[in-house]
């Protein structure tokens, strides 16, 4: 079995089956764990933290996984990278409506955009509509 492909692919399968607001729990516990901000953890917390997240990911294959794509390094988990190879390219379908939404949003062409631009240029009848709006953004 190559680890590359299909170890990816099972892992991905098992967090993205929690849906978008699994992932965006994964993302902030991993963030929260990562206590130097430099976007690493070292390899047994960042196990630690997919078991806790009880995804049932065999360890012997997730450390294969990890070592196939390079994300560790002097004992030390790239998780940012990993995120990224669990998140996967965006479709076109999806990339043209997040580049439309931008568009619409960053009328004044300052390059960025804030929560007011979002808030002035959008209609959200509740809170929530606002929070899975702006979590559809952050994964870009």
């Amino acid at each position: 079995m190559s680890f590359d492909g299909e170890g990816i692919d099972e892992i991905r399968r098992k967090i993205l089956g929690r849906g978008i607001r699994g992932l965006l729990g994964m993302i902030k516990s991993l963030r929260i764990l990562d206590h130097d901000k430099y976007k690493n953890m070292p390899l047994n917390a960042f196990i630690k933290a997919l078991n806790d997240y009880r995804l049932d990911i065999d360890e012997d294959r997730l450390k294969n996984v990890l070592q196939a794509h390079r994300l560790v390094s002097n004992g030390r988990v790239e998780y940012e990278e990993f995120l990224k190879l669990i998140k996967g390219e965006m479709s076109k379908l999806r990339r043209n409506m997040v580049v439309a939404a931008y568009e619409r949003v960053n009328a004044e062409r300052k390059g960025y955009v804030t929560i007011d631009d979002i808030k002035g240029n959008f209609f959200f009848n509740s809170f929530f509509f606002f929070i899975i709006f702006c979590s559809f953004l952050i994964l870009i």
